[in-house]
């Protein structure tokens, strides 16, 4: 079976015409990595631990000085009497229902901020003690969640963390993790970028992860035909530079694309921040993700990224996405006329999914994001299954292992000495084109290399 696998997986007829037998294939690397686990660093973790064991303590101290009173962050009674009580900020329901959920507390983030600025000076100590509560409020739950999810997690006896994949876990095909039946790990497929350095290569090996470079946005621009988009891909340009510099004046001065390698070296952290919203108004916009949601995207990693705008800043930005990449409104349109036959989509690998969802706004968006997620991971899979049946299972001398898979990339394992020998073989086995609307494509390999999973270095394939 191996053998054969392992030949068909060559070009991947079986994913096209069987996806069922596709993702039954894939029980052998998912165990395998389910096996192997993560090692994992225990100083870092236990320094981890103290750290942000710390910073929740000093921001809890904080808060409760703002409040004049403790709070638990995390017991949704309290918080509700603290903000629609106490602070008599305007209540947020969902389903008919008051909610205190990241996104309700982020609403009233925005309208703190907002109110703050338009305020007279008596009414803005209110809206000033509520903007610091909630801010406060945010980044303690963080640090909890952090706490309790991944740091803090038991790890089995041989010091490696594991999980549990579910292959069926999600509709687009992507797989979902949890913790061992035995109570050990985490969900690998969510660990912070900041917490990954206490994942590590066994000793005398070093990992590798392997990605896909804008894997659904290549898939996207394709199945739109979207001209401006299509370039960008095909061309191996920037594409989050490029709408960086479109959507510029959404958020100060201009930026025109000749000026951007003058302007990133001049003002680097400017650079930074707005090539981000670039890479945030790409993801967002393409799936119709109304400005709101947008701009709570960008704001629920600043902490982390130092990058901040509002939904008018973010409105904005998409308007002038539609205008430089003029074909996508009318694939959104398409999408949703080739739902409305028969309710189901067909990705290019043949997958087919029926939406039974309420008929409207939110089913389109789902059935828009469908066809480039699911397709984004087939790709990362079959080309997984590549390197297993390919690399994995008849090496003898690498020392390869899979480790993760990550949505759009895979994480490895070898034997140190050997990773030239081992990346080309993973990059060529990884290769492959696939046709999307009649377009012939080839998604690009990256790979970075080091001894631990948040500290890679870019590999590059000798000459």
């Amino acid at each position: 079976m191996e053998l054969q696998v392992a030949k068909m997986y060559k070009i991947g007829p079986l994913v096209y015409d069987n996806p069922f037998a596709f993702d039954m294939a894939l029980l052998d690397p998912i165990t395998s990595m389910m096996t192997n686990g993560i090692n994992i660093d225990i100083d870092k973790k236990n320094e981890f631990s103290a750290e942000y064991t710390s910073r929740w303590r000093h921001r809890q101290e904080k808060l409760d000085a703002i409040l004049g009173y403790n709070l638990n962050v995390n017991s949704p009674k309290q918080v509700a009497e603290c903000l629609y009580g106490d602070l008599g900020l305007p209540e947020r329901r969902y389903s008919g229902k008051v909610t205190t959920s990241e996104a309700a507390i982020r609403s009233l983030l925005a309208l703190s901020e907002s109110k703050m600025k338009k305020s007279s000076p008596q009414s803005r100590l209110k809206w000033l003690r509520g903007y610091l509560t909630l801010m406060e409020l945010l980044k303690i739950r963080s640090l909890r969640k952090r706490l309790s999810s991944y740091i803090n997690t038991r790890i089995d006896n041989d010091g490696h963390m594991r999980c549990t994949i579910s292959i069926g876990g999600t509709e687009t095909g992507r797989f979902s993790h949890s913790k061992t039946l035995w109570g050990t790990g985490c969900n690998l497929a969510t660990v912070p970028r900041e917490l990954r350095s206490m994942f590590i290569a066994d000793r005398g090996k070093e990992i590798a992860e392997l990605d896909l470079n804008r894997g659904e946005s290549w898939i996207y621009s394709h199945l739109a035909a979207d001209p401006e988009m299509m370039a960008i891909h095909q061309e191996g340009r920037d594409f989050h530079v490029e709408t960086a510099c479109a959507i510029s004046t959404a958020f100060g001065k201009g930026i025109r694309l000749s000026e951007w390698e003058a302007f990133a070296k001049e003002s680097p952290e400017k650079a930074y921040k707005l090539r981000y919203v670039g890479k945030k108004t790409n993801h967002a916009t393409a799936y119709k993700m109304g400005p709101i949601k947008g701009a709570e995207e960008v704001n629920k990693e600043a902490d982390d990224t130092g990058v901040t705008c509002t939904s008018a800043q973010f409105k904005d930005a998409q308007r002038l996405w539609v205008r430089k990449y003029i074909r996508m409104p009318s694939w959104w349109k398409e999408i949703e006329s080739e739902l409305s036959d028969s309710r189901t989509l067909k990705t290019p690998f043949g997958r087919i999914r029926t939406f039974y969802g309420h008929w409207g706004e939110e089913l389109f968006k789902e059935a828009i994001a469908y066809k480039p997620q699911s397709t984004s991971v087939d790709y990362i899979n079959l080309a997984m299954l590549n390197v297993y049946h390919n690399l994995v299972v008849p090496d003898r001398r690498w020392g390869l292992q899979l480790l993760h898979q990550n949505h759009d990339s895979i994480l490895i394992q070898y034997k140190e000495e050997f990773r030239d020998e081992v990346l080309a073989a993973c990059v060529d086995h990884m290769t492959y084109s696939i046709e999307v609307n009649n377009y012939k494509i080839v998604i690009p390999i990256e790979a970075q290399t080091g001894h631990s999973w948040g500290e890679l270095t870019e590999w590059e394939r000798a000459a």
